[in-house]
């Protein structure tokens, strides 16, 4: 999917209850109960409180990026593991 969204440049729309799939994609909605809860990724996963709601727990990516925030390791979450790497081993 990244590959055709990359190189055909064309919008894809992927439907998932699978919480770590989130972490590749630009845009994402958090909806439950058809009330939309979040339409931005990045402040999705800054709120640890939103995936309690539906019962779920953050993914690992955004999770980490969290705790390392919180310790001044990072500066702003990251959800890809290669700019992370690359970011702590600086």
């Amino acid at each position: 999917l990244k590959k055709i969204n990359t190189y055909k440049n064309k919008t894809i729309i992927n439907i998932t209850s699978n919480k770590d799939d989130i972490v590749y994609f630009k845009k994402t909605m958090l909806i439950d109960n058809k009330v939309i809860l979040y339409d931005d990724t990045i402040k999705l996963m800054e709120d640890e409180k939103s995936f309690k709601l539906i019962s779920q727990d953050l993914p690992f990516m955004a999770s980490l990026s969290l705790k390392l925030k919180y310790y001044g390791l990072v500066k702003k979450p990251i959800l890809k593991m290669d700019r992370m790497v690359d970011t702590i081993w600086k």
